[in-house]
C-alpha cells in the first residue's frame, strides 16, 4: 500500500513537471514574440532617429539651445539601443552567440554603459546624467576622454543604425519580389536620399535647385561623371563627402552593403532571401555568399586605399596644404575605382594645377581598369595567385615534387572580358596617339602623348575624367570616344556600358555565322544559345533606348546639335560621364532625360525592362517554325 501511494505520488510528480514544462513553453513562447517585436520596434526607432539627428546636427547651422538638444538626444538614442539589443539578447540568446561577429557587437554593446557610468561620474550625480557636454568635468585619462567624444559617440550610433537597417533591409528580401525590381528599387531609394542630402543648407554655399541636387545624385550613385554644377565651387566639404559616399555606395552597390552588414550581424537568414541574393551577386554556392561580400568590399577598399597613397605621392607639394592633398587623393581614389569620373577641382583634371602631372592621370587610369575589370575576374587571378604561390613554396618546402600544371581557375567569362578590355586599351591608345599626335597632343612631349592617349583610351570606358575640352578633338577621335564610351566595362564592375562580354559574344557569334558554324566555340568551350540571345538583346535595347532619348532632347534642346545630344545620352546610358560641355545649360526636361538615361544604364538596360515587366509563363507547347528573308 505505501509502495503504491509512492508510485502513485512519482507519476503525480512526473505529471506536474511535465505540465508545468508545457506551461513553461507555452509562454515563453509567448514572451519571446513579444521581446523580439518590442526589440525590433526600439531598434528601428532608434536607428531612423540616429540618421535624423546625424543629418540634422551637420547639415544645419544650429544655435546652442538647439546643439544642447542634440546632444541630449544622442544619449536618449545610445538608451534606446542599449534597450533594444538587451532585449534581443535575451529573446534569441542561442542564435545570437553564433552570429559572424558576436563578439564586435557585444563589444560596442558594452561600450554604451561605459559611456553612461562615465557621464554619470563626472557630472557628479545621476539626474545631471544627460546635460550638455560643457557641464562635464575634465576626464584625466585618454580613454575616459575617448569614450566621452561626441565623435566616437556619432560613430557608435553610426555604426548600430546600419546594422539594424540593414537587417530590417535584408529580412524584406525574402518577401515575394523579384531580384531585378530590388535592384532598381534600392538605386531609386539612395538617389533619392542623396538629392536631399545634397539640399542640406549646409551641403552648398549658396543652395542648389531640386533638379540639380537630383542630377548630381543621380551622377553620383549611378557613377556616370556629368555634372550640371562646379563641385569645388558649389558643394562645401561636407557636401562633397556627401557625394564621395554616394559614390563609394553607388559604385559597389547598395545591396552589396546592406548585406554584407546584415550577413554578418545575423545569425541565420531565410533560404529565399540567401537565393535572391545568390542570383544578384551571380554567385553558384549559396555558402559562398558572406565569403564573396568580404572579398568585394576588402578588395576595393585596398586597391582605393593604394590608389589614395599613389595619388598623394604624385600630387604632394601642388595642391596646397597636406589635409587638401589627402582628401583630393582619397576622393579621386574612389571616383577613379568606381568609375565615376568626378572630380572636385575646377574644369576636372584639366585644372592648371593637375594638367600636367603624367603620373596622377596614369594612376588614375590603373585605377579604371582595376575597377571596371569586374570583382569576379579580380577573384579569379587572386585565386590563381593563391594557388600558384601555395603550390610553389610546398615544392620549396619538398612536400610536392615540382611539375607544369595549369589549373582550370581562368574561366571563359574572364578570358574574354580580360582580352576584350586589352584589345580596346591597346588599339585605343594606338588610335588615339595617331589621331591626336598633330592635334590636341601636340604640344606635349613624348611621355606625355603616350600617357595622355593612354588615360583617353581607359576613361570613355565608363569614368569620364577629363584633361582636355573635348570640343577639341577631331571628329574621328570623337567617333572613337563614342564607341569606347558604348562598350564600357566588364560585368559585375563598377562601370557601365554593353559590357566587354557582350561586345565579345556579339563578335564571335557573327563571325561564327560568316563561316557557316553551327556553334560559337571559345577555349574548347560553346557559348549557350540563351549567352547570344542575351547579348543582342542588350545591345538592342542599349541602342534603341539611346536613340529615343537623343530624339527627345532634340525635341527640348534646339539649341544644341544632334552629335552634341547623341554624345551626351550616350555618355549618360553608358554612365561613362564625358561631355560636349551643354550639360549645365540643359533644360529641366533635357536634365530629367538624362538622369533618366544613367539610371537606366546603371542597373543595365535588360535589368532594367526585365524589373519593370510582367514575366511570361513558358508554354508547354511549340509553334510550327517558320523561316525569314534576312539581309
Amino acid at each position: 500500500m505505501h509502495q503504491g501511494n509512492y508510485r502513485i505520488s512519482t507519476n503525480i510528480s512526473n505529471m506536474d513537471f511535465t505540465h508545468w514544462n508545457f506551461l513553461y513553453k507555452l509562454y515563453w513562447k509567448k514572451i519571446q514574440k513579444a521581446l523580439t517585436k518590442a526589440s525590433s520596434i526600439v531598434l528601428f526607432i532608434s536607428s531612423v532617429l540616429t540618421l535624423l539627428f546625424i543629418v540634422y546636427q551637420f547639415g544645419f547651422t544650429l544655435t546652442q539651445s538647439r546643439e544642447n538638444l542634440i546632444f541630449t538626444s544622442r544619449i536618449y538614442l545610445l538608451a534606446g539601443f542599449f534597450i533594444g539589443i538587451s532585449l534581443h539578447y535575451i529573446s534569441h540568446f542561442q542564435e545570437v552567440i553564433r552570429e559572424k561577429m558576436f563578439a564586435i557587437d557585444l563589444l560596442l554593446y558594452l561600450c554604451i554603459p561605459i559611456i553612461f557610468i562615465l557621464r554619470w561620474y563626472f557630472c557628479g550625480y545621476a539626474d545631471r546624467i544627460f546635460t550638455d557636454a560643457s557641464d562635464l568635468g575634465n576626464p584625466p585619462y585618454l580613454w575616459q576622454r575617448f569614450f566621452l567624444n561626441r565623435y566616437f559617440i556619432y560613430s557608435l550610433l553610426t555604426f548600430f543604425s546600419i546594422i539594424h537597417l540593414s537587417r530590417f533591409i535584408f529580412s524584406f528580401i525574402h518577401r515575394n519580389v523579384k531580384p531585378a525590381l530590388l535592384f532598381i528599387g534600392s538605386f531609386l531609394l539612395l538617389i533619392l536620399a542623396g538629392s536631399g542630402l545634397l539640399m542640406l543648407p549646409n551641403a552648398t554655399y549658396n543652395g542648389i535647385s531640386l533638379i540639380d541636387a537630383l542630377f548630381m545624385a543621380t551622377t553620383s550613385v549611378c557613377v556616370t561623371g556629368l555634372t550640371v554644377v562646379d563641385v569645388g565651387s558649389a558643394f562645401t566639404p561636407m557636401g562633397q563627402i556627401i557625394l564621395l559616399l554616394l559614390i563609394q555606395i553607388g559604385g559597389i552597390g547598395v545591396i552589396t552593403f546592406t548585406s554584407f552588414f546584415a550577413l554578418s550581424f545575423m545569425s541565420n537568414t531565410s533560404f529565399e532571401s540567401q537565393l535572391i541574393l545568390k542570383d544578384m551577386l551571380n554567385e553558384k554556392k549559396l555558402g559562398n555568399l558572406f565569403r564573396i561580400l568580404i572579398h568585394i568590399i576588402f578588395v576595393s577598399f585596398l586597391f582605393e586605399t593604394i590608389g589614395a597613397y599613389l595619388i598623394w605621392n604624385s600630387v604632394s607639394g601642388t595642391l596646397g596644404s597636406a589635409k587638401e592633398e589627402l582628401f583630393f587623393s582619397i576622393f579621386h581614389s574612389i571616383s577613379a575605382y568606381c568609375n565615376a569620373g568626378i572630380s572636385n577641382l575646377d574644369n576636372n583634371l584639366g585644372n592648371s594645377a593637375v594638367i600636367g602631372n603624367y603620373q596622377l592621370h596614369l594612376w588614375i587610369g590603373v585605377l579604371i581598369i582595376l575597377g571596371g575589370i569586374g570583382f569576379p575576374i579580380l577573384f579569379n587571378y587572386i585565386h590563381l595567385f593563391r594557388h600558384t604561390t601555395v603550390n610553389l613554396f610546398k615544392t620549396l618546402i619538398g612536400k610536392q615534387k615540382h611539375y607544369f600544371h595549369i589549373p582550370h581557375i581562368i574561366n571563359l567569362h574572364t578570358y574574354l572580358a580580360v582580352s576584350t578590355t586589352l584589345i580596346l586599351v591597346g588599339v585605343g591608345t594606338l588610335l588615339f596617339f595617331l589621331i591626336e599626335y598633330n592635334h590636341t597632343l601636340s604640344n606635349l612631349p613624348i611621355e606625355g602623348r603616350i600617357i595622355e592617349s593612354f588615360f583617353y583610351a581607359v576613361t570613355p570606358r565608363t569614368a569620364g575624367f577629363s584633361t582636355y575640352s573635348l570640343s577639341l578633338f577631331s571628329s574621328p577621335a570623337l567617333l572613337l570616344t563614342v564607341l569606347l564610351m558604348f562598350i564600357g566595362a566588364s560585368p559585375m564592375s563598377t562601370g557601365g556600358g554593353i559590357k566587354t562580354t557582350t561586345v565579345a559574344v556579339a563578335f564571335l557569334t557573327t563571325w561564327g555565322i560568316i563561316k557557316n558554324k553551327d556553334h560559337i566555340e571559345v577555349k574548347h568551350r560553346h557559348l549557350s544559345r540563351a549567352t547570344i540571345r542575351q547579348a543582342f538583346a542588350i545591345i538592342i535595347l542599349f541602342i534603341g533606348w539611346t536613340v529615343f532619348a537623343t530624339f527627345l532632347l532634340s525635341l527640348t534642346e534646339t539649341h544644341c546639335s544632334i552629335f552634341q545630344l547623341f554624345f551626351e545620352t550616350v555618355s549618360a546610358t553608358a554612365t561613362a560621364g564625358l561631355s560636349m560641355g551643354i550639360t549645365p545649360s540643359l533644360s529641366t526636361y533635357g536634365k530629367t532625360i538624362l538622369i533618366l538615361s544613367m539610371f537606366i544604364g546603371r542597373i543595365g538596360v535588360l535589368t532594367f525592362f526585365t524589373g519593370i515587366t510582367i514575366a511570361h509563363q513558358n508554354r508547354r507547347y511549340n509553334y510550327p517554325k517558320e523561316t525569314l528573308l534576312l539581309g
